[in-house]
């Protein structure tokens, strides 16, 4: 924001985030991030929560995925009134904005402001601050999918932790293809080396075969088998 808000003259730059659920004119507008000129005579601050209310014609705009460039925010027409009454209010002489696309949805949108005086930002500067949009909203969507991988990571090891033995993930192919074991008192072949083996190379004949089954009626019906199975190994 800094940087690109210093090459293209603007006095405050920020990126906001739509809400997830909520349609204008209900919705606010969330300020994650922001930046002012330094030494830049502010009037009134930029609010970290903007109504969407207040500016139905930009918000409109960015829902479709437009470019927001006003030059001059004084001469919006008069369909346009809302907006401009409400960037008034802030002392905002110009605006682009543009909108955060994270595959087919609009998540938020970057945005440039003067403070009091106009200005013409011209197709390159609008292209530029295009390609910063794509960077952020790209970098936003890797973080959501670490942070939600890193959450079922996290539940997926609270409900290991609670199981008494051993956990394994088998393909229908009956070859083994994770074995998690939480203290398990029968280790009867060490985890890592069962990981691509067949489940006959590891278990006696009869048990063999009741997994086996257990997986086909699994995948039959999609529904919970259980047994019970017994190996003797040595006296135990």
């Amino acid at each position: 924001l800094a940087q690109i808000g210093a090459y293209i003259q603007a006095d405050h730059g920020h990126v906001a985030a739509l809400p997830d659920a909520a349609a204008p004119p209900e919705g606010t507008m969330q300020v994650t991030h922001q930046w002012y000129r330094p030494n830049c005579p502010v009037v009134r601050q930029i609010p970290a929560a903007i109504p969407m209310a207040a500016f139905p014609w930009a918000t409109a705009a960015l829902l479709r995925r437009e470019v927001i460039n006003v030059p001059q925010v004084g001469a919006l027409p008069a369909d346009c009134a809302t907006d401009r009454i409400s960037w008034q209010r802030l002392d905002v002489g110009a605006v682009l904005s543009v909108p955060l696309v994270q595959k087919t949805r609009v998540v938020g949108y970057v945005g440039f402001l003067t403070l009091g005086r106009p200005a013409a930002w011209d197709g390159n500067t609008q292209q530029m601050v295009q390609v910063l949009a794509q960077t952020i909203a790209s970098a936003q969507y890797r973080l959501q999918a670490e942070r939600l991988l890193a959450r079922r990571e996290a539940q997926s090891w609270a409900i290991f932790s609670v199981m008494p033995d051993l956990l394994i993930r088998m393909g229908a192919d009956g070859r083994y293809r994770e074995v998690l074991s939480q203290n398990h008192p029968l280790d009867v072949v060490p985890s890592q080396s069962r990981i691509g083996r067949h489940v006959s190379e590891i278990l006696p004949a009869d048990v063999v075969e009741l997994n086996l089954q257990a997986i086909s009626q699994a995948l039959a019906t999609h529904e919970v088998q259980t047994h019970e199975q017994q190996i003797l190994v040595g006296d135990r």
